[in-house]
């Protein structure tokens, strides 16, 4: 019963990740900078004290040469997410447990597959483009959380024994 709650809640979570995406892919040229522009402006808020008294052009211009990296940063970041929920959502799967890697590849593979698809999608949304190096970042993500949650997964295992 516990693994089929933790299927059912991370189905969920990786299903809602994907929506998350093709939501924000969705998003027309114009309509997708002024959500990464509000991201940063909100955050600049915050983080950078003389942010709030910058004018109107000096702040557009500072907002805008952080639109990439943070663009990039978003790639990154969300895949290294959806890694996540996916593979503890294939973790449940006794059939792919019974090689310890195969939840890890399937979802590393289930990431690079959705990414391309995504970028693809992208290409016929309005002033938007597709991307090989976005498909690459969210591989990337994807490969890093799966990383880190194997030497976690391998150091638990190894102070469970002992």
């Amino acid at each position: 019963m516990k693994n089929l709650a933790r299927r059912i809640i991370f189905g969920i979570l990786s299903v809602s990740c994907c929506v998350l995406i093709f939501y924000f892919s969705s998003q027309n040229g114009d309509t997708s900078s002024d959500t990464s522009g509000g991201f940063i402006s909100f955050f600049c808020e915050l983080l950078v004290p003389s942010f709030s008294g910058f004018d109107g052009e000096n702040r557009t211009e500072f907002v805008e040469s952080l639109q990439h990296i943070v663009r990039k940063c978003a790639h990154y970041s969300i895949y290294f997410i959806l890694a996540i929920f996916l593979l503890q959502f294939f973790l449940t799967f006794k059939r792919l447990r019974k090689k310890i890697w195969r939840p890890f590849i399937v979802s590393w593979a289930f990431c690079i597959l959705y990414a391309a698809t995504d970028e693809l999608h992208q290409y016929f949304v309005p002033e938007r483009s597709s991307q090989i190096t976005d498909v690459a970042i969210d591989s990337l993500g994807a490969l890093s959380a799966l990383l880190i949650s194997a030497l976690i997964f391998a150091l638990w295992h190894k102070f469970k024994r002992k």
